[in-house]
């Protein structure tokens, strides 16, 4: 199910946001979801509103608008705010937001499918991100659906022309730093809160416009060895503190 609200977000005018509903999944609707997103499966969560629908309805549009509104500022206050890609500024006013109540087994045909649709009939829509409270909350199985995702995107024929990024309030970088932290273990490296938000997200960018960004970058040092040098120098203390502003 999909309905839509306005939220006013802050430093903004209103932001039409997509909310995707998705029902409440069954065992057989378990046994055929997508093979891909099954290799490494996650216990779904109940959907549905239960008792009370009407109210229950109206709670969750407000829970939704402060997800996204959390959301948005920890985009402009970290990514944009730190600098972290020196191409988000541009683009800060044709940012989508869109969120799903969806968990991993629902993820993809409930929002990530029908975002990367609408997004190949409209090229006005640059780019999306997709807040997703009810994605993997640990970070290894959240890894695991985006590879899932982008086996899918891959056989629908969509990677030639869309890719996505994760965020999560748990990622860790797979590979190895530009230098080594030496300020305890790897997992505390503060380089990490390069993608930590407050909630999982899934970024949808257009292949076009990634390469177009990146032959016009002309910084001496690449964006990920600089930030990780500017995110140490902040330290972990302050960086969960601009993580986790305004949260409710």
């Amino acid at each position: 199910m999909l309905s839509a609200l306005t939220c006013t977000l802050a430093g903004a005018a209103c932001y039409h946001i997509q909310h995707h509903l998705p029902p409440r999944l069954g065992a057989e609707q378990r046994n055929s979801a997508h093979p891909a997103l099954l290799a490494n499966p996650v216990e779904a969560r109940p959907q549905g509103l239960g008792h009370q629908q009407v109210t229950r309805a109206a709670v969750r549009m407000q829970e939704v608008c402060a997800e996204v509104q959390e959301s948005q500022a920890w985009v402009e206050r970290v990514v944009m705010g730190l600098n972290l890609c020196p191409f988000a500024r541009p683009v800060k006013a044709s940012i989508r937001y869109v969120h799903t109540d969806a968990d991993a087994l629902g993820l993809y045909d409930a929002a990530l499918k029908p975002e990367l649709d609408l997004m190949a009939a409209d090229s006005t829509v640059e780019t999306t991100i997709v807040v997703a409270p009810n994605a993997p909350g640990d970070f290894a199985s959240f890894e695991r659906f985006l590879a899932g995702v982008e086996t899918l995107m891959m056989m629908q024929g969509l990677s030639t022309q869309f890719q996505i990024v994760g965020f999560h309030p748990e990622f860790r970088f797979s590979v190895a730093p530009h230098t080594p932290w030496e300020g305890g273990p790897a997992e505390e490296d503060p380089a990490h809160y390069t993608n930590r938000s407050p909630y999982p997200l899934v970024h949808l960018l257009r292949q076009a416009s990634v390469s177009t960004a990146a032959q016009s970058y002309k910084g001496s040092r690449s964006v990920s060895e600089t930030n990780e040098l500017l995110l140490r120098d902040l330290g972990t203390a302050e960086l969960e503190r601009l993580r986790t502003a305004g949260r409710h």
